[in-house]
C-alpha cells in the first residue's frame, strides 16, 4: 500500500503495534503508523466510558489545557463521543456521520495537541504549517469491551486539504489491525466502575492492599511499574536503578507471591477486584 512518505512498511508498523500490547506506548504506536499512512496536523486519543467522563491517553505528552477543555465538558457535544454511546460499530467516521448537529460542537471546538508535539523525535515526521482553522476531523471508534470506546482522532486544518475518499479508504484497511490491538490490549482489564484518574497511564494499575501487605515499599513499586507493561530496562530508568536490581526485587516479589510470571502476578493483583464486583 502506497502511504503518504511511500510505501507503507505493514510489517514494522503491525510489530510495533503488538509489541505494544499491555504497555504504555499502544497510543503512540497507532498514531505512529496513521501518520505514516495520512498527513495529519493535530490528534487526540481517548478512551470513552459509558456515560463517564473521557480519558485523555495523551496527556502526560500533551500537558493539561486540551485535556481540561474537552474532558470537563466539552466532550459531551463530540459526535464521536454521541456515537461510542450508542450501538455505532467500530471503523472511521467523518463527524456528519455520526451527528447531523454537529456543527453546533464546532462552536467550541479546540484543535487539539500538534502531532509534532505528541510522536517523540524517531517518530516524527514532517507536517505543514498550521492555519490554526479545522478543515477536517476524522475518527476512529474501536469498541474495546465493557462499554469502553478508544477514540483516535485525526485533525486537519484548512492548511491541508480535507481527507479524500482514497485516504478514508486506507484507513480503513488498518482499522482492523487497530482494533485487534487495543481489544487485546484491554481485554484483561474489568471495568470496575472506578475510574482511575485522567492522567494515569494507559493502563493504570495499583497493588491491591491484600497483596501489598506481604510487600516491601520497593517491591510494591516494581509491582505496580510492571503491571502498567513495563519492561526491566524502563523500570529500572524511571526508578534510577540498575536493571539487576529490578530482576532481584522482581524475583523476591514472585518468591513471596508464589507466581511464575507477569501473567500470574496479574492475574493474582485483579482477583480481589473481580471478587468485589460479585
Amino acid at each position: 500500500m502506497a502511504g503518504v512518505h511511500g510505501s507503507f512498511d505493514w510489517a514494522r508498523h503491525t510489530a510495533h503495534l503488538i509489541g505494544s500490547i499491555g504497555g504504555e506506548d499502544l497510543a503512540i504506536r497507532a498514531l505512529d503508523a496513521l501518520c505514516d499512512l495520512v498527513p495529519f496536523e493535530h490528534t487526540g486519543v481517548f478512551l470513552f466510558r459509558r456515560q463517564r467522563r473521557p480519558r485523555d491517553l495523551l496527556t502526560r505528552r500533551t500537558g493539561g489545557v486540551f485535556h481540561r477543555t474537552y474532558c470537563d465538558g466539552t466532550y459531551e457535544l463530540d459526535p464521536f463521543y454521541k456515537g461510542a454511546q450508542g450501538s455505532q460499530p467500530g471503523g472511521v467516521y467523518r463527524m456528519p456521520d455520526l451527528d447531523p448537529t454537529y456543527r453546533q460542537y464546532l462552536a467550541r471546538y479546540e484543535m487539539g495537541p500538534r502531532l509534532s508535539d505528541v510522536l517523540p523525535q524517531p517518530h516524527r515526521h514532517a507536517t505543514p504549517g498550521c492555519s490554526g482553522r479545522l478543515a477536517e476531523e476524522i475518527g476512529f471508534l474501536l469498541p474495546v469491551g465493557a462499554g469502553r470506546v478508544i477514540h483516535i482522532a485525526l485533525i486537519r486544518s484548512t492548511a491541508l486539504a480535507p481527507f479524500s475518499d482514497d485516504e478514508i479508504s486506507r484507513l480503513r484497511e488498518l482499522a482492523p489491525v487497530l482494533q485487534a490491538a487495543f481489544d487485546a490490549h484491554f481485554r484483561w482489564l474489568p471495568d470496575t466502575g472506578i475510574g482511575a484518574p485522567d492522567d494515569d497511564p494507559l493502563v493504570a494499575r495499583r497493588c491491591p492492599a491484600e497483596i501489598a501487605g506481604r510487600l516491601t515499599t520497593r517491591e510494591i513499586e516494581i509491582v505496580e511499574h510492571m503491571l502498567v507493561g513495563l519492561a526491566t530496562g524502563q523500570i529500572a530508568s524511571r526508578m534510577a536503578i540498575a536493571e539487576g536490581t529490578v530482576k532481584v526485587h522482581r524475583k523476591n516479589v514472585y518468591r513471596k507471591l508464589a507466581v511464575c510470571s507477569r501473567d500470574e502476578l496479574l492475574s493474582l493483583c485483579l482477583a480481589p477486584r473481580r471478587a468485589v464486583g460479585r
